[in-house]
């Protein structure tokens, strides 16, 4: 039988009535959820959400993807994925201010499960910090491949803006008995379409 969702927490208002406090909250569905965080919202004269926390303890990324995910994702790449591996996370909310989201992947695998096999990653794992301006992550992998086309393992080291992720330090990535040697890669969403910089050098492959 399915597992229930359970939702607990403490509700409480400050003395002066200004302000409705969650404490404690907790979500969980067995084994595959489980959600702590804390939140307050103004009910003064400008009402709205002051200040919101959620944290996903370690979770099973292939049964996140398969139960609640997939069931609702219209894209046809997206909904033909496969997952396994390990993530966590965390949401951080003040005001109206962009959200701070912070995720970490546990040698996560992900396999397109479509004819045209259009891509695959293994052994992915790292640190992504998005709306944190100053933070530093990493993202590396054991093998990846472009429609069959193999890429071997890397490191990326990444600093982020408000509404920017870049290479950190130059970077390479293995191609076949060749790679791809990365000066300068940078994406800032922007309106109305992102703002991207690449520089890098292909060393040839013999063929």
């Amino acid at each position: 039988p399915e597992s229930p969702v359970l939702l607990e927490s403490g509700v409480r208002t400050t003395e002066d009535g200004e302000t409705l406090v969650i404490d404690d909250l907790r979500l969980r569905q067995a084994p595959w959820v489980r959600i702590d965080g804390s939140a307050e919202f103004a009910l003064g004269s400008e009402t709205g959400l002051r200040r919101m926390v959620l944290k996903l303890a370690p979770a099973d990324l292939g049964q996140l993807h398969q139960r609640y995910l997939a069931p609702v994702l219209v894209s046809p790449l997206l909904g033909a994925l496969a997952m396994d591996g390990r993530v966590s996370g965390e949401l951080r909310q003040t005001g109206s201010a962009a959200p701070r989201v912070q995720v970490r992947l546990d040698d996560v695998d992900i396999l397109d499960n479509t004819d045209a096999a259009r891509f695959s990653v293994e052994g992915l794992s790292g640190a992504i910090a998005l709306g944190v301006p100053g933070a530093a992550g990493e993202l590396s992998w054991r093998s990846a491949s472009v429609f069959r086309f193999g890429i071997g393992g890397a490191v990326l080291a990444l600093r982020f803006g408000d509404r920017e992720v870049a290479l950190a330090i130059p970077a390479t990535i293995p191609l076949l008995d060749g790679s791809l040697d990365i000066d300068e890669f940078s994406v800032g969403w922007r309106e109305p379409s992102p703002d991207v910089s690449f520089d890098a050098v292909l060393v040839p492959v013999s063929m």
